[in-house]
């Protein structure tokens, strides 16, 4: 638990048991909607809403705050809050404790969690629009700065920059919290100190816009992360338990399952028929391999000699002259009789879409799952697949409930097959694909050395069970310190090892 993470907590009336969103509802309707809503009645109305998160680790408590918006017990707070947590307790505005259930959704590159505790009715706040925040607008926070209760600051927001766009030293505290680069923040400008850590910050209508997560110790400047990066995460029932360990597993750790055979093809779409000219190679072994390679339909190829039009047998033993075998993953063999010879070749294949989930980051380097995601589309495009749209994938994975950062707490059972055929079928994809990106560190002479770990999987959109699973580790024991493009490209390699290990060597 990092120094940076306190708690906020105020005890609110007794008698604000409604959501803050509904009681500033009313102030809003008829005649009375332009006039803007007072201070302490914006204070008085979302304060029931703020939650103190008490947090058990390994060997150690730390202190949090959150905020309730859903009334079914949905709380959402920071991710470094409660990274590595071995249970969570939540104390709620009327003094109530209700242990977490555990985590509905994880955006640790946002450090933002949703957390689940075990009650109806509560007060909640709705996430408003970060989006439509404009730098000047006012808004407020509701903290315990260095452990004084129920204190109210307001101020503007004075800036929506990315990461990025930080100076140096504002930039490496917030990576280090695993937020990614090009994410944008809100920097306003209502003090808070330690003890703000997961707590909400609110717009002049009363809805969470930003959960904050970061001051600068030296210079007053404050940071929040956009609210609504976590309404992804809202329609999710799964709730994923903490861990006992309370150590954060590595993927590496999942055993493959057994491969088992690959099916005749996984894809959805009308198979298209493809005639090509080619020559017999006269060099090696006499073997062509057509461009769309797993995707070929079986028994669907026909080939002849260029010059004469003469047609070719097929054969499923070794060819003879005149003849060819046809090999699972695109693959002709010809007779050594038959080499330099100029073919004709009609065959049929089935264009194969493939929805690549969002990849489960477990390293120190944000950038890393954007990265696998991406490489991983691309390289399959280059293997002959279309690949959805990630907006698309993105919101059949919300429709389909399904919690992919599961996954990072050791639970890959959570990906179920009717919510994978769920997916396949909203995406009209032939192939479902789940990767996670983890790391390795050992300390040597003088030296820590990083070995990059990607796990892989792939589902049958029919079925929707595993397909394909690996793993690889590259790079084991070399020494790349903090070069970015060194670990990115271990991450690169280790990928395209995987896919030529499923799919076959890419030419």
């Amino acid at each position: 638990m990092r120094s940076r993470i306190a708690l906020i907590w105020f005890l609110a009336p007794a008698l604000a048991l409604t959501a803050c969103s509904a009681v500033l509802g009313e102030s809003l309707d008829g005649e009375n909607a332009a006039e803007p809503i007072p201070l302490p009645v914006l204070v008085q109305n979302c304060s029931p809403s703020v939650v103190l998160i008490q947090v058990q680790l390994s060997g150690a408590n730390g202190q949090g705050s959150g905020v309730i918006v859903d009334p079914t017990g949905k709380v959402l707070t920071c991710h470094h809050v409660i990274d590595g947590a071995r249970s969570v307790l939540i104390k709620t505005w009327n003094g109530g404790f209700f242990p977490s259930e555990g985590v509905l959704g994880l955006n640790p590159s946002a450090d933002l969690a949703l957390l689940k505790l075990n009650a109806q009715g509560l007060p909640y706040v709705e996430i408003g629009d970060s989006d439509a925040l404009l730098p000047g607008e006012d808004i407020f926070v509701i903290s315990a700065p260095k452990g004084v209760a129920k204190t109210v600051t307001d101020g503007i927001v004075s800036g929506l920059p990315l990461l990025s766009d930080l100076p140096e030293d504002y930039r490496s505290q917030l990576l280090e919290l695993g937020i990614r680069p090009n994410q944008k923040l809100i920097q306003f400008t209502a003090p808070t100190y330690y003890g703000s850590s997961g707590g909400p910050l609110f717009n002049s209508r009363g809805e969470v816009v930003g959960i904050v997560s970061l001051r600068h110790e030296a210079d007053n400047v404050y940071f929040a992360i956009p609210a609504d990066l976590a309404k992804p995460h809202l329609p999710s029932t799964t709730v994923l338990k903490f861990e006992e360990s309370g150590a954060t597993p590595t993927m590496l750790g999942i055993a493959d399952p057994e491969l088992g055979e690959l099916p005749e093809y996984i894809g959805c779409l009308e198979p298209e028929s493809v005639q090509c000219e080619q020559r017999v190679p006269q060099s090696g072994e006499p073997v062509l391999r057509l461009n769309e390679s797993l995707f070929v339909v079986n028994d669907s190829v026909r080939a002849c000699y260029s010059d004469t039009g003469d047609a070719l047998k097929r054969t499923k033993l070794m060819p003879q002259k005149g003849e060819f075998r046809e090999v699972p993953g695109g693959f002709i063999y010809f007779s050594e009789s038959d080499r330099n010879r100029l073919v004709k070749i009609d065959y049929e294949y089935r264009v194969q879409r493939v929805a690549v989930l969002q990849t489960v980051n477990i390293t120190d380097y944000p950038e890393l799952d954007d990265l696998l995601r991406k490489h991983l589309a691309n390289e399959l495009r280059e293997r002959g697949f279309q690949v959805v749209p990630f907006l698309e994938v993105d919101a059949a994975v919300r429709a389909a409930a399904i919690n992919v950062s599961a996954t990072a707490f050791g639970k890959p059972d959570s990906l179920q097959p009717e919510s994978i055929r769920k997916i396949a079928a909203d995406t009209n994809a032939a192939m479902v694909v789940y990767s996670a990106v983890t790391m390795e560190k050992e300390f040597g002479y003088y030296v820590e050395a990083h070995g990059t770990g990607v796990f892989f999987l792939a589902f049958d959109g029919h079925t929707g069970k595993d397909a394909f699973a690996k793993t690889h580790s590259e790079a084991k024991n070399v020494f790349w310190g903090g070069r970015r493009a060194a670990r990115e490209g271990c991450v690169k390699r280790a990928a395209d090892r995987i896919l030529d290990e499923f799919l076959g060597e890419s030419d």
